[in-house]
């Protein structure tokens, strides 16, 4: 089943573009199609799309803020090399800092908005893969009935997915509860479709690029890129918006992005494809709020 949706300005947003769906999602036009042209380059070489590849890294937490020269600068330099090695080393691919075709390839799949990189309180280099927020962010024993609403005009067709998401992982923390009410205003978690630069300083880039981002606790905000096409029902010809949801809801609850490939928590959510809780999620959960 495919939907249409009516953001917070109840604007209706062509979810499914009928004309796509006989296209490849390679073919699609994607907001990081600017990285195939700097394949094979490595430190040294320079290109006119360096300042991009500076941003990507900088949102994605690979790159720390630089100057505003530097961010101009169309020069692979040694920062952007070890950049590119760690992000290498998160996705498991070689390390060789230079922007090979696998490296590439990672790197224009579209995605969840929030950072990537490891952090000291990550649970990386074991057997379980998952990772939380700095500060451990979690909801306090005395929040675990939360509220949960879409501004008024949002299509009724994701209550329904989103619902199921949020019961998934009322499964596994079954000390929470999840209810979906009216008042946008006042819900704990607000969720919505917005699009461009919509006011929260991280800006959606348009179709096949952020899938959506959300904040960890307490502040409960969640938003889904309504350039994407988001599809519901199982349909394979777009994202999955259960599946999404599933992934964003694990940072409103605490959970940061995991390197197991199976886990919901991964930062990449594939093109007509579903997932679910992977056994990496379900420990990253409960060791959350164990004894919490």
């Amino acid at each position: 089943m495919a939907f249409k949706l009516f953001t917070i300005t109840c604007l209706l947003l062509p979810l499914i573009n009928l004309v796509a769906l006989a296209t490849s999602i390679d073919r699609k036009p994607s907001a990081f199609k600017f990285l195939i042209n700097l394949q094979g380059l490595q430190e040294g070489d320079k290109a006119q799309e360096i300042p991009q590849l500076r941003k990507y890294l900088k949102h994605f937490g690979y790159l720390s803020n630089t100057t505003e020269i530097q961010d101009t600068n169309n020069v692979f330099d040694q920062n952007i090399a070890y950049a590119i090695k760690t992000y290498q080393n998160f996705y498991r691919l070689k390390p060789t800092g230079t922007l090979d075709t696998a490296t590439i390839s990672m790197m224009m799949r579209p995605r969840c908005g929030v950072i990537d990189k490891i952090h000291a309180t990550s649970n990386n280099f074991s057997h379980l893969l998952y990772s939380y927020f700095d500060d451990k962010g979690r909801w306090p024993k005395d929040k675990r009935s939360l509220t949960y609403a879409f501004p008024s005009g949002t299509n009724e067709a994701v209550n329904a997915p989103v619902a199921l998401a949020f019961e998934t992982w009322r499964k596994v923390v079954m000390d929470f509860t999840f209810t979906l009410i009216d008042d946008y205003a006042s819900a704990d978690l607000k969720l919505s479709f917005q699009r461009g630069d919509h006011g929260d300083r991280y800006p959606f880039d348009g179709p096949n690029g952020i899938l959506a981002h959300s904040f960890e606790p307490p502040v409960g905000i969640l938003h889904f890129d309504a350039d994407e096409n988001f599809v519901v029902d199982g349909n394979p010809n777009g994202y999955d918006l259960g599946s999404v949801a599933l992934h964003e809801i694990g940072h409103l609850l605490g959970l940061f992005h995991s390197t197991d490939e199976d886990a919901i928590m991964y930062p990449i959510i594939p093109y007509g494809e579903t997932k679910g809780l992977a056994l990496d999620d379900i420990q990253g959960i409960k060791n959350l709020y164990s004894n919490f």
